[in-house]
């Protein structure tokens, strides 16, 4: 059989395709057969990075696209154009004149959907401030959706007094725009990124995504790039791309940095796609990485130290090795937790805030990085010790003030007093007693197997990579 940009990959006997069908079979009765088609990679002219191609999907007949107002259509202005680069844009201004009575008239949680026609490369939404206001007062949401990727964002996130300060003094509300956007990454992010898959070893599963919004008043406008909690977006797996491949999603950063974002996988009506949480836009995609360790065969904590290791959040110390039960330096542990986060690096805020974390050392990111979020505190001295061994006990508060990003507060906070039924619990630290138990009611910690707690045990690089794993999947993160 053929099919036009895919390769025939033989027949299998279940969905998955992963169970190739034998003819030398003896066949009693009816069989039905799955045949396996892989996408071509596309491979631009100056590399040998594979970038898989994007199908594009047929609408629905009569299906409407534009803007819908909690289920109700909306007035919108629906303009299409064509870029320069030759893609379609298609651009919704909605219409606050019309729809203000609409939301006037509904409670709390406005929900405003804007969606593109499958033939669209470029979905873009504006808004009114004074739509903006509204959707804040109601505790409103803004989704976009294309053929390719969703994107959904709490309006109170969109801070009014913050971004018009921006634009200058003059520029009133009335004056101002927001203008959220969907739309395939430029060339240059293109090409780093199958640069960095070449060097890391790892698969481009879906290309890459640019996510922006943007505050526009006349000639003036800034890009607002950072928020204050986690901001949902997606991007579908291709059809012909095994899902099974994706490993998680991934940020490209201007300098062509790729680093984890925190990603689980979804399905909605047939369609696969990687959910990427984070607090800050750029340009995201889809890869697939299987990490290996020879030394973690048969250990107990292999399966989350494979995850971990294949969402690029944990590394080996080389040689395919991992060294489970090596203890872990608190600089490997903020680190880690800043990768698990899907945060960048700011290594001015680490230097700047503890005098033994120096320009230069590889941990300097990291620690700014967790020192900025609040994730981590330093010693009386003015020290943050990054080189000795971190203790059960400080590495659950490093995730005990993670838990405010990931949205676990409420649950951890829930008034038991788990901490109390250890025969050890008053060997906890009283700084960490809240923590403790915090982790003790989410999950994320539990006792050793001689049913004590250790808190001021050296913790292992085992233990850290479940400890990270399960703040992940209890944040429903991953």
């Amino acid at each position: 059989p053929t099919r036009t940009g895919y390769a025939f990959g033989g027949w299998y006997t279940d969905e998955e395709l992963t169970e190739p069908y034998i003819f030398t079979t003896v066949v009693t009765g009816n069989v039905t057969l799955n045949a396996k088609w892989t996408a071509q990679v596309t491979e631009t002219p100056d590399g040998g990075g594979t970038v898989y191609p994007t199908p594009t999907p047929t609408p629905a007949a009569g299906e409407e696209k534009g803007l819908l107002i909690n289920g109700k259509q909306g007035h919108a202005d629906i303009t299409s154009t064509t870029d320069g680069k030759g893609r379609k844009v298609t651009t919704v201004t909605i219409d606050w004149n019309k729809d203000n009575q609409t939301l006037a008239g509904d409670s709390q949680g406005t929900v405003l959907e804007i969606e593109a026609d499958a033939e669209s490369d470029v979905l873009a939404a504006e808004l009114s401030m004074e739509l903006l206001k509204a959707l804040i007062d109601r505790g409103g949401k803004i989704q976009l959706r294309t053929a390719f990727a969703s994107y959904a964002i709490d309006a109170s996130l969109l801070d009014l007094e913050a971004l018009l300060e921006q634009l200058g003094p003059n520029v009133r509300a009335k004056d101002a725009v927001v203008r959220i956007e969907i739309a395939p990454s430029n060339d240059r992010i293109v090409r780093l990124l199958r640069e960095r898959a070449e060097v890391g070893d790892f698969q481009v599963i879906a290309p890459p995504v640019h996510f922006a919004v943007w505050v526009k008043a006349g000639d003036l406008g800034i890009e607002a790039n950072n928020f204050a909690a986690y901001v949902e977006r997606t991007i579908s797996i291709p059809n012909g791309v095994n899902r099974r491949l994706m490993s998680t999603g991934v940020v490209i950063d201007p300098d062509g940095t790729v680093r984890h974002i925190p990603t689980r996988m979804l399905v909605n009506n047939g369609i696969y796609a990687g959910a990427m949480n984070n607090l800050t836009n750029s340009d995201y995609a889809l890869i697939g990485y299987k990490a290996a360790f020879d030394d973690m065969k048969g250990h107990w904590a292999s399966s989350a130290v494979l995850d971990m290791g294949s969402r690029l959040i944990i590394e080996g110390i080389g040689e395919r090795l991992f060294a489970p039960d090596r203890s872990i330096k608190r600089a490997e542990f903020a680190a880690i937790l800043v990768r698990a986060l899907g945060l960048g690096q700011n290594t001015q805020a680490g230097i700047g805030n503890f005098s033994d974390v120096r320009e230069g050392e590889w941990y300097a990111g990291a620690i700014g990085t967790a020192y900025e979020y609040g994730l981590i505190g330093g010693f009386e001295d003015g020290t943050f010790r990054p080189n000795d061994d971190v203790t059960r006990e400080q590495a659950m508060m490093m995730i005990a003030n993670a838990m405010r990003w990931t949205g676990l507060t409420d649950k951890a906070d829930a008034g038991a007093d788990p901490l109390s039924g250890f025969p050890d619990a008053a060997q906890a630290s009283a700084w960490a007693e809240t923590s403790l138990n915090k982790g003790l009611a989410t999950g994320i910690l539990s006792g050793t197997p001689k049913g004590e707690l250790a808190p001021g045990t050296k913790l292992t690089r085992a233990q850290a990579a479940v400890m990270v794993q399960r703040l992940l999947k209890e944040s429903g993160l991953i």
